[in-house]
This record gives C-alpha cells, sequence and structure tokens, in this order.
C-alpha cells in the first residue's frame, strides 16, 4: 500500500510503497502509469525500517522520509531519512526516537 507521494519540479510522481518483501520509492513519468522510470529499494518491511511521509527540498536533491521503525509489537523508533534525488543513495538520518509515529514531513522551504 503506498504511504507518502509527492511530485518534483518535472512532474515526476515519487512513490513511497512499503511492503513486507520490499520497501520501494518509484519515480513515474507523466501520465503517471506504466512502469516506473528509477526506484530505489531502502528495505524490507516495517521491522527494517519504513517510509511513512516524503517531501523533496527546494534544490530537488534531497528526498527527505519520515521513517518508523517496529523493535517489537508495542515499541517502534521513529526518524528523518535523507536520501538523494534522483534516486541512487540513503544518506544521514536522525537519531531514533522510541515510542514515536511520524506519519508525514515537511521540508522548509519546500520545492517549488
Amino acid at each position: 500500500m503506498p504511504e507518502g507521494i509527492v511530485f518534483d519540479l518535472h512532474q515526476n510522481l515519487i512513490l513511497n510503497a512499503p511492503s513486507a518483501a520490499t520497501n520501494t520509492l518509484a519515480v513515474f513519468k507523466k501520465p503517471w502509469n506504466g512502469a516506473p522510470t528509477s526506484t530505489f529499494v531502502y528495505g524490507s518491511g516495517a521491522t527494517n525500517g519504513y517510509y511513512t511521509g516524503i517531501s523533496l527540498n527546494r534544490s530537488q536533491k534531497t528526498l527527505w522520509a519520515a521513517s518508523y521503525t517496529f523493535l517489537n509489537q508495542s515499541h517502534a523508533d521513529a526518524s528523518v531519512q535523507a536520501n538523494s534525488y534522483p534516486l541512487g543513495s540513503a544518506g544521514r538520518a536522525s537519531e531514533g526516537i522510541g515510542g514515536e509515529f511520524y506519519d508525514s514531513i515537511a521540508v522548509d522551504p519546500q520545492a517549488k
């Protein structure tokens, strides 16, 4: 199930698609159907961390993500993760905050 979308300056749709098998960011060109033009796998399942919200910065070089990792049935860590854009690498992450859940993220200043 998709969790988070954002558009870049070229109207490409960036879709965050976490799943039990593979957590993936995918980029689709307009009209946003068919196969993605690029993908970036960043983990598998909720125990390895998954993104719940995504946002691009103004320069369109960093895709920020709200990240959530289940530790067990009653505990989790949340963090903020930087990713390169165009997609290709995961960068620095904030220190995990136990018991928090980041469902979305906003970048200031955002892409226009």
